[in-house]
């Protein structure tokens, strides 16, 4: 496990970080399946008709806990809007 050292003792602390992380990693999981379903079954899915015959999901990276963080986000008073459809 990443969160020890072999031989160490577990608290309560590591208990809790071990279970977020596993909650993290099951919705993780989750988005993955879901976005998978999308575009073996969706009409707007980016995979052409002929090619969902052969589609068995995106490869994914294993989800890596010591690439988490988490943050606290801010919005901004002056705000600059995109355009994002052409």
């Amino acid at each position: 496990m990443w969160f020890y050292k072999e031989g160490e003792q577990i608290n309560e602390k590591m208990q809790m970080e071990m279970r977020e992380v596993s909650e993290w990693i099951n919705i993780i999981q989750e988005e993955r399946e879901q976005k998978d379903m999308f575009f073996l079954n969706n009409y707007n899915s980016p995979i052409s008709d002929e090619k969902r015959r052969f589609f068995e999901g995106l490869d994914y990276y294993p989800p890596d806990p010591d690439l988490r963080f988490e943050l606290e986000l801010f919005e901004h008073k002056e705000k600059e809007y995109i355009n994002t459809r052409g």
